[in-house]
């Protein structure tokens, strides 16, 4: 933060004054805030409207972690000298800090206003208006800084990252380019270079710009900076950079850039508790406030006897995609004489047959996607909207600070996201008691309602295609298929190592794998090759647009191979949906243990496994013992008449308890309590 300081003394001020100031500030540079604060307060004992020592005073509590007190300190600062602009920016910063980002956004321009030369400044604003979700505010005054200064390569790479967050990864990467053009050496550049090259699908030359980030990292951020690269990698098996340690909860402070998104987390092996406090620190560096908002008052029945209970659901996710697939037969079947069904939409499924599918089922579908964080909060609370439904977490566009601004007396999570919001912004989260055990409710912010017979929907869209032969898929006409179908970035050196060592052990055995990428295909070959494996028996082919066609492909599969620590999860459904058997690994989270869920749920609990070793000896034990495979696909097909996992009916009904639940406890001024649906 920038430190100002006075002109020069007032005539009346004593003439110790101008020393103690000096003593506090050399402790303050010191970091020794607690002393430096002792010797502002003696000035203000003799001069309650000491400009210096309120500002400076301010600057110490802030640094010290006492925000609410800086904030005020450095108000009554400008009561006394309104147009100083270094302290309306620290003003900002710290408001931000608290996640007051309309006051905040108002300090940074008035800093802007009072000093337009200043840069930093302008990325202050700009990133507050990013913590908002205002994405085009960011980007125009990012624009409007380079063209005053075309040549503030900072300014360019935060435009990247603005451009990111919209959406538009190609123009990110040019103002990226733009940015190392200027400081090749910039290290928070080539790092969001790396990102955007992900998103654009590039995964190999996305590696190699994040191998770059990582080496110019600071210190304090290297680890993290390498988690990214790490990530990069699995898209091309390429594993150099896989941690050999668990992840653990991040230490306090680091750059905001380098903060670990948890849906990157989720795919190293780590553990609820871990997990938690990775998310924390996500949200506290993107801006989504991390302390529990005021409850809003519901609606009571005896002003409004003969209401439904008015249920919102928001995603980014409606389109072509399992969210969307997965909740629309829900939708369906809400109770309307209970309910009022409502979805709101954003990204990239508008104008889609699944989005239109979707619409549809519902009461009242808004497409919001251009509306702000705070426009959208401000249009579900004028909707009265009962119960808001977060179906996103802290995926892909999603809009976690709508949640966090409290846009319902009850907001939840469920289906979309395998994790905890870790903010306090949601009351619930829908699991069941495999995925989130007892003994790990303590690990979410969330109070956790389980639903008995699972919490994951799943009614088909499209029939199943007509079964191919092995020869069409590349595959031997002999030896058992292990197959799985999930994303690559899921694959990673302890499974791999898992798979490998059953094919050592069922020389006929085949793996089937799906990826477009050559550079894939050409990774998980080699990582065989060094595991003592021919990378013949690896069979990688295309994925395939049609949910029909990639239905049939199970058919083909003698047994369908989980992934850890991110586990198989609307691909779960699918296997079992399809008629193949699938093996699970459960683990030390959430996102890997919903697969032993679905599998439990489909009444084969035996297809559980609970370590790597265990995982390693059933796929070969399977592998080599055909009469077994045969009597659990037909357990599979009579699961899909029988078992609980496929009975849409059974859990709608369950899930309208749970919210029934939910609205009853907020109306009677109750904390939200977890609970179970038997």
């Amino acid at each position: 933060m920038s430190v100002p300081r006075s002109a020069g003394p007032d005539s009346s001020v004593v003439a110790d004054v101008e020393q103690w100031l000096d003593t506090g500030h050399h402790a303050q540079l010191d970091g020794r805030h607690d002393e430096a604060a002792l010797w502002y307060m003696r000035v203000l004992e003799h001069e309650p409207a000491n400009f210096d020592a309120l500002q400076l005073l301010g600057l110490a509590r802030i640094s010290a972690g006492r925000l609410d007190e800086g904030v005020d300190l450095l108000r009554r600062a400008l009561a006394v000298r309104a147009n100083d602009a270094a302290v309306h920016n620290n003003l900002g910063n710290a408001l931000r800090a608290l996640g007051r980002r309309e006051e905040a956004i108002d300090a940074l321009r008035w800093a802007v206003r009072l000093e337009p030369a200043n840069p930093t400044m302008w990325l202050n604003l700009a990133h507050a208006e990013l913590d908002g979700g205002n994405h085009a505010g960011c980007i125009a005054t990012l624009e409007a800084l380079l063209r005053m200064q075309p040549r503030f390569a900072q300014g360019h790479a935060s435009l990247g990252l603005a451009l990111r967050a919209a959406g538009r990864p190609a123009e990110a990467l040019r103002a990226l380019e733009r940015a190392l053009a200027l400081e090749p050496r910039l290290a928070d550049a080539h790092l969001h270079r790396g990102l955007a090259l992900a998103d654009l699908g590039d995964a190999a030359a996305a590696c190699q710009a994040l191998v770059v980030a990582t080496d110019l990292a600071p210190a304090g951020s290297q680890q993290s900076v390498a988690l990214f690269c790490a990530y990069a990698g699995l898209e091309v098996a390429e594993w150099s950079r896989w941690p050999r340690s668990p992840l653990r909860a991040p230490p306090a402070g680091g750059p905001a850039a380098t903060a670990l998104d948890p849906i990157r987390a989720m795919h190293f092996p780590t553990t609820d508790a871990d997990l938690r406090a990775i998310t924390q620190r996500f949200a506290e560096h993107e801006g989504v406030p991390t302390t529990r908002a005021a409850p809003l008052m519901p609606r009571t029945h005896a002003a409004r006897p003969r209401d439904s209970i008015r249920i919102a659901y928001l995603s980014p996710d409606f389109g072509d995609h399992p969210v969307c697939r997965l909740v629309t037969p829900v939708l369906r079947r809400h109770d309307r004489t209970q309910f009022s069904v409502l979805a709101y939409g954003w990204g990239s499924g508008r104008g889609s047959p699944h989005r239109a599918d979707l619409a549809g089922t519902v009461d009242q579908f808004v497409d919001v996607d251009g509306l702000s964080d705070s426009e959208l909060a401000e249009r579900l609370r004028s909707d009265g909207i009962d119960i808001a439904i977060d179906l996103a977490g802290y995926t892909a566009a999603a809009r976690p600070r709508v949640f966090a601004l409290r846009v319902a007396p009850v907001q939840v999570g469920w289906l979309g996201y395998p994790g905890t919001h870790a903010t306090g912004a949601l009351d619930y989260l829908v699991a069941d008691a495999i995925s989130i055990p007892p003994a790990a409710a303590h690990a979410f912010s969330e109070q956790v309602v389980r639903l008995k017979q699972g919490f994951m929907p799943y009614e088909p869209q499209t029939p199943i295609a007509e079964q191919r032969s092995r020869a069409d898929f590349g595959l031997p006409p002999d030896g058992c298929v292990l197959a799985c179908f999930g994303q690559t970035r899921k694959i990673n050196p302890p499974l791999f190592d898992a798979w490998m060592a059953a094919l050592r052990a069922v020389p006929d055995a085949i793996l089937w794998l799906a990826a477009n990428s050559p550079a894939a295909r050409d990774g998980l070959h080699r990582q065989a090759v060094m595991r003592g494996v021919a990378p013949g028996r690896i069979v990688v082919t295309p994925r395939v647009p049609s949910q029909a066609e990639y239905l049939a492909r199970y058919a083909t599969a003698d047994l369908v191979l989980d992934t850890y620590p991110y586990g198989s999860h609307s691909t779960a459904l699918d296997a079992l949906w399809a008629g193949a058997p699938l093996l699970a690994l459960a683990g030390t989270t959430m996102a890997s243990r919903v697969s032993a869920a679905i599998v439990t749920a489909a009444g084969l609990n035996e297809l559980v496994s609970d370590s790597l070793h265990d995982y390693e000896t059933r796929i070969a034990q399977l592998a080599r013992d055909g009469a077994s495979r045969s009597q659990l696909r037909e357990r599979v097909r009579r699961a899909r008449l029988e078992a609980p996992l496929f009975n849409v009916d059974r859990l709608v009904a369950d899930l309208e308890r749970a919210y029934a639940t939910m609205h009853e406890r907020a109306l009677d001024g109750l904390a939200p309590a977890a609970f179970d649906i038997e």
